[in-house]
């Protein structure tokens, strides 16, 4: 199997993982993709997923967890990845909104949904969409 595609699959597991509460093991699953992979095949995503599973810890690490949705971010805006950008701004915009700064998630999520001219019925900008609507109303 191309290095892509497993990258890919393990992504989607470890998302999985996230989903259905299995956080050590979505984890581990990450930590298996080799560090010249992880950076260089499908790189945003892979810190996003990260970030995502370390919210769900028992007791999360703030620090780290913004750490990891900035760098998909930076790594999504530098590849130009905007789909990818797109979540990783979701992400952080949500992990900021959880923390009172509905401001500043506002202002990050907004450039990066408007972007886009179509494609509105997909799941990442509908979940972009009922976020900025939600941090309107928190505003």
């Amino acid at each position: 199997m191309a290095n892509w595609h497993r990258v890919f699959c393990l992504c989607v597991l470890a998302e999985l993982c996230s989903e259905g509460g299995d956080i050590e093991y979505g984890l581990a699953v990450l930590a298996s993709i080799s560090a010249d992979d992880r950076g260089a095949i499908y790189a945003p995503e892979n810190h996003r997923l990260e970030g995502e599973l370390r919210r769900r810890l028992p007791t999360p690490d703030t620090q780290q967890i913004e750490r990891c949705f900035h760098t998909a971010l930076a790594l999504a805006r530098h590849r130009t990845e905007k789909s990818l950008e797109l979540r990783a701004a979701i992400s952080l915009a949500r992990f900021w909104r959880d923390r009172g700064r509905c401001t500043e998630a506002r202002q990050l999520l907004m450039p990066v949904y408007g972007w886009f001219t179509e494609g509105f019925d997909l799941p990442d900008l509908k979940n972009a969409r009922s976020l900025l609507d939600d941090l309107a109303r928190s505003t």
